[in-house]
């Protein structure tokens, strides 16, 4: 027996109040293949209910993976399409379009009446919270503070979003583009061919906000590893405004950089000019290299599946030869001796079985250095490297690298892509207390 529909947007009101969204994606699914499609939208005060939310995970929690799945849910859905929000700010046409980049990244097409909820009802909520007296006193970076002015907290918000985190990978604003290159022209020493190296003294970078932080046990300083011809080609297209939203890759960090390896990557964020460095915690070192590794396990299947298409077999037996060296080609990292084993008894006596008219000796040489690559284990330098190769032979480009280094589900883009939403936050949550002349 089905129930009238108000008695359904009841019950989701209900789940939504309490933050069951589960329980709400599922009610709707199981009504939508019932042939039941309720108006949404007539969910009462739908913007306030997803603001406290999303407020609730984000400020005592620092629950950034559901703030996120909240936001998603939203447009998803679709909540806000019957809204009509009061606009407090306007956006220019760049920030607009900047904007709608951003968010399309990490939700997808956005829904009508969403951007102006983030823009607006959003940041405008979270003002009302930052305006209150008590936000802040307990942080540990204010703590000595017993009155904190609001410029004060904005500085602050400003700096988590400089320093910002996630998943594992932790991110620093270094600066912007123009003094890192004219640090990088005054103090860089030859590396490598096509390589330099530069020193950046970390006591010149703090500011009022950092020096609270205790840094003795960091490195004083990090360096740098440049690729001359990237970075020069960086330099021209951002002055060129060649950069869309994307985020290219400058260099490498090979020393005293965020956590306890002290590597990563810093990128260039054209809108905001900012170099951005990002690096991984201890615990996710070695899925970083794995990930890297399966990287270039897909660019060898890429070239081996190239090569089979030149071998004259039978449809089956090309995918069954296929399937058995993705299966048999891990990327787990082991030692040399492991590797000829892998090779000898095991893949090259299945393909002399299966396969051996084809077995070259430039297919066996290919399969073997492949495999070197594949299994052995790599520096960060060298997976810096061999990206330069591949930009420079046109096979992979700049602004593709961040999307490629991840760990899990989370890549470069990833965090670059949430840093950049809470910092448009923060600043509209500025021009907002600013509209209302508390700022």
């Amino acid at each position: 027996m089905s129930l009238p529909n108000e008695q359904y947007l009841k019950q989701l009101n209900r789940y939504l109040t309490t933050g069951n969204i589960l329980a709400f994606e599922r009610l709707v699914n199981r009504l939508q293949d019932d042939g039941i499609n309720l108006d949404l939208t007539q969910i009462p005060n739908i913007e306030r209910k997803i603001s406290d939310l999303v407020i609730a995970y984000l400020i005592p929690n620092y629950n950034i993976e559901e703030v996120f799945a909240i936001l998603q849910f939203a447009n998803d859905y679709q909540l806000f399409s019957g809204t009509s929000i009061k606009p407090i700010i306007s956006l220019s046409p760049q920030e607009r379009a900047l904007t709608i980049a951003n968010l399309e990244s990490m939700f997808g097409p956005l829904s009508k009446g969403f951007l102006d909820f983030i823009v607006n009802t959003l940041a405008n909520k979270i003002s009302d919270i930052i305006v209150n007296p008590a936000f802040l006193t307990n942080s540990a970076f204010l703590q000595f503070e017993d009155e904190i002015p609001l410029s004060r907290k904005i500085e602050f918000l400003h700096y988590l979003i400089d320093n910002y985190s996630y998943y594992g990978l932790r991110s620093r604003k270094i600066g912007n583009f123009k003094e890192y290159y004219k640090r990088y022209k005054k103090h860089r020493e030859k590396f490598d061919k096509d390589y330099y190296a530069f020193e950046i003294e970390k006591s010149e970078e703090l500011d009022s906000m950092s020096s609270r932080l205790i840094l003795f046990f960091q490195p004083a300083y990090e360096k740098h590893l440049i690729n001359a011809p990237l970075l020069e080609r960086v330099k021209k297209k951002f002055e060129l405004g060649e950069y869309g939203y994307e985020f290219p890759l400058v260099s490498m960090v090979i020393y005293g950089g965020l956590g306890p390896e002290g590597k990563g990557f810093t990128y260039l964020v054209p809108p905001t000019a900012e170099i951005i460095e990002i690096c991984s915690d201890a615990k996710q070192t070695k899925a970083y290299v794995i990930e890297y590794k399966k990287y270039l396990k897909s660019i060898f299947l890429k070239k081996l599946e190239k090569h089979m298409q030149t071998w004259n077999l039978p449809e089956n037996l090309k995918i069954e030869t296929f399937k058995f060296l993705d299966a048999n080609i891990r990327t787990e990292l082991v030692h040399i001796d492991d590797i000829v084993t892998l090779l000898e008894e095991d893949i090259i006596s299945y393909l002399r079985e299966k396969v051996d008219p084809y077995l070259t000796d430039d297919f066996i040489a290919f399969l073997k250095k492949s495999l070197i690559e594949i299994l052995l284990p790599v520096k960060m330098e060298d997976q810096f490297k061999i990206r330069m190769d591949l930009i420079k032979n046109n096979k992979l480009s700049e602004t593709e690298v961040a999307k490629l280094a991840s760990l899990g589900n989370v890549s470069h883009y990833d965090l670059l892509n949430q840093r950049f939403f809470f910092q448009n936050l923060i600043n509209n949550i500025e021009r907002i207390l600013k509209k209302k002349h508390l700022l």
